[in-house]
């Protein structure tokens, strides 16, 4: 084979060794680490991304459950008749629930509409004691509605005042 001392030929074999390794790195291992590398970027994009809607995801779910919380004040889109049909059940409901006896439930004809937001409207009259009426407007306060007193009028409806007599006007919103 090659003549020439022991050092040569370790000389040889020492220079044939790191052209191999040299060889073997550039072909071999940097494709190697430059796939690995483009891996642990794509990998890292991938996790950046699953953080974020993992995030997403927990806004939603929190979203969800604040619009169930609320769910109970909306009332779904339907004829305007429907509407007032609802708001004057539940108004007799919570005036059968505290006592007072109605003489007259009268809702408007139409409702107003301002912005987003529109509001019916019903004219109230009924007898009852103060209690009662505490409790009516405790009720009215409490109701899955919307509903709000706009304003009201006690008179005293015998001489002892032990009944009164109550007009008020009540409103619905609807968003």
């Amino acid at each position: 084979m090659v003549k020439g001392t022991g050092r040569h030929k370790l000389l040889l074999a020492a220079t044939i060794v790191l052209a191999v390794v040299y060889l073997a790195d550039r072909m071999v291992l940097s494709g190697l680490l430059t796939r690995m590398r483009q891996l642990r970027t794509a990998i890292t994009t991938e996790e950046a991304a699953l953080r974020m809607n993992l995030g997403l995801q927990a806004r939603k779910a929190a979203l969800l459950d604040e619009s169930k919380t609320y769910s109970a004040y909306l009332i779904t889109a339907s004829p305007e008749h429907e509407i007032t049909a609802r708001f004057l059940k539940e108004v007799e409901r919570i005036a059968q629930e505290s006592g007072v006896s109605l003489t007259d439930l009268t809702p408007d004809a139409q409702p107003s509409k301002t912005t987003d937001v529109r509001t019916y409207r019903a004219q109230l009259r009924a007898d009852a004691t103060l209690w009662q009426l505490w409790k009516l407007f405790d009720q009215l306060q409490r109701s899955h509605l919307l509903l709000t007193l706009d304003r009201f009028t006690l008179t005293p409806k015998d001489e002892q005042a032990s009944l009164l007599r109550l007009e008020a006007t009540l409103n619905l919103a609807v968003p």
